[in-house]
Order: C-alpha cells, then sequence, then structure tokens
C-alpha cells in the first residue's frame, strides 16, 4: 500500500502539534508515527481509549472503561462544537470530564 505524501502545509501542522505535545512528556508510540505507517482514525480513537484508562486507573479503581462507556464518552465529545465549550464543560465539572 502506496501512502500519499503529505503537502507542506500538513508536514508543518504535524510537527508543530507534535513537538507541543513533546512539551508535556508525550511521546508518540511507534503505531501513531505517521512517517512510519499509516495512521488512521480508529488507531488515535482506541489509543485515547487506552489513555484514559490510564490516566484515569484511580477514578476507574482500575476497571477500564467499558466499550459502552467509552461510547458515551465519544458522544460527549461529539457534542462540543469548540474549545470554548469544552471549557465551559469542564468548568462545570471541576475540571474533571465525568460521564454517568
Amino acid at each position: 500500500m502506496s501512502k500519499t505524501p503529505k503537502n507542506a502545509s500538513d508536514r508543518a501542522f504535524q510537527d508543530n502539534f507534535v513537538e507541543e505535545l513533546k512539551r508535556f512528556k508525550w511521546d508518540a508510540p511507534d503505531f501513531l508515527n505517521g512517517s512510519k505507517r499509516i495512521v488512521t482514525v480508529n488507531d488515535l480513537i482506541n489509543h485515547w481509549h487506552s489513555e484514559l484508562n490510564r490516566i484515569n486507573a484511580d477514578q476507574l479503581e482500575c476497571v477500564d472503561l467499558t466499550d459502552g462507556e467509552f461510547k458515551q464518552v465519544l458522544s460527549k465529545v461529539n457534542q462540543i462544537s469548540n474549545s470554548y465549550e469544552a471549557a465551559k464543560i469542564l468548568a462545570l465539572e471541576e475540571s474533571k470530564g465525568k460521564i454517568d
């Protein structure tokens, strides 16, 4: 499977985004390295699911989110249209994106 070359603005955006993430001590695992393989939206969503479990292990009492619970998270995220709306939700929920 051949990979479509990225144009300069896509490459610049990706590079800047990765550098910003690294400021927060994030490092892309190889399976999310777009220079090594094609990364799909599902790859990103699945990785986010596992990161939510890892980061919130104490609140989840070391029990991973079920697929149904994660669908609730995605549903809530899909309702957010911009960063202002996201900030409002977090402010109302004491900086924790709680899902009932």
